[in-house]
């Protein structure tokens, strides 16, 4: 059985399915036929409007269309999955700078969740992950930058089960707070009180104290993919 393992194979797929060619096909999702060429043989990325044309068109599942998963699945992906034929690599939704207010209220939201962009990304241990997009002013720690805007940051997920526990401190995290999301590194845990101690990134800030019951996610830092400045 053939496996279509990779997003361009599934959009080729889809659009054959359709009876279209690709110039025609190119013309309804507003490409040009060079493009739609490229992105079926995986050579560039297909961008999140064309990937939610493609599903509408078609009449596919995103769940299908970026990760694979059976059509009908009413299951939120968050988790990272391996690409077919790729061992050594794993897809990981991004939440971008214009997704933020967004996300604090849509992270339970299947729907909202489909239609994120995506990112490939070297494979990692299990559990879930996301691509958090840094926004703002350059943010320094102990006088150099640390994190700019646009750099993108590879995080983890701390589960819930695990806040009862000392959080493993200090730690880079994006905390999902009922105000909003925020970026800093956590150095104090009290756990009887459920209470964080965060620290701000820019000196001239001071740290404070944020309550867990107020938190809908921590995501800890695994990796920054810098961007060009």
């Amino acid at each position: 059985m053939f496996i279509l393992n990779t997003i361009g194979k599934r959009i080729a797929a889809a659009r054959k399915e359709l009876g279209k060619s690709q110039e025609g096909f190119a013309e309804l999702l507003g490409i040009s036929r060079s493009v739609l060429s490229q992105i079926e043989i995986d050579r560039t990325p297909p961008p999140t409007d064309i990937l939610v044309k493609v599903a509408t068109l078609c009449s596919k599942d995103l769940n299908w269309l970026i990760l694979g998963v059976e059509q009908g699945s009413n299951q939120i992906i968050l988790e990272a999955s391996v690409n077919e034929g790729k061992h050594d690599t794993m897809i990981v939704r991004v939440v971008d700078e214009y997704a933020y207010a967004g996300y604090t209220n849509g992270f339970k939201d299947k729907e909202f969740i489909d239609h994120l962009p995506v990112r490939e990304t070297r494979k990692r241990s299990g559990g879930n992950y996301l691509y958090f997009i840094a926004a703002g002013d350059s943010m320094e720690y102990e006088g150099r930058n640390c994190i700019c805007s646009g750099d993108e940051l590879l995080t983890k997920e701390l589960p819930k089960s695990f806040w009862k526990y000392k959080i493993h401190i200090p730690k880079i995290f994006v905390i999902v707070h009922k105000d909003g999301i925020l970026c800093k590194q956590i150095i104090a845990h009290d756990v009887d009180n459920g209470i964080i101690t965060c620290h701000p990134f820019n000196p001239k800030e001071k740290d404070f104290n944020l309550h867990l019951k107020d938190v809908s996610q921590l995501w800890y830092l695994v990796e920054i993919v810098r961007s060009i400045h």
